[in-house]
């Protein structure tokens, strides 16, 4: 049965990151880094942007932006988790602004 390690580290007031590590045994299964971004309006965090091996391959998926982004990482997975999380905390802001945009759109109904 796997192991699953979880942890939240807080960037700012708005923006924090939520690593997923699931291990068998002593190895890295699968594993997730998500930025999230608190929405006062719906007073909760909502995911942003993420990188996670979910089907199989690791990949970045940018919420209403896009799904299963092919990006290079280093392997082992310990060095594509930290450059996943270097990443979304160094680009947090870009991160947002982006997904702020399509979100403004989505309401537009474009």
């Amino acid at each position: 049965m796997p192991k699953t390690k979880s942890y939240v580290t807080n960037l700012s007031q708005q923006h924090r990151l939520r690593t997923t590590i699931e291990f068998e045994r002593t190895t890295v299964s699968h594993w997730a880094v998500q930025l999230e971004l608190y929405s006062p309006d719906a007073q909760s965090w909502v995911w942003i942007a993420r990188y996670d091996t979910a089907g199989g391959s690791a990949h970045r998926d940018r919420h209403l932006i896009a799904g299963h982004e092919a990006i290079a990482l280093p392997e082992p997975a310990s060095s594509a988790i930290a450059a996943a999380q270097q990443d979304l905390s160094k680009h947090a802001s870009a991160y947002t602004d982006a997904y702020l945009e399509a979100k403004n759109l989505e309401g537009k109904g474009a």
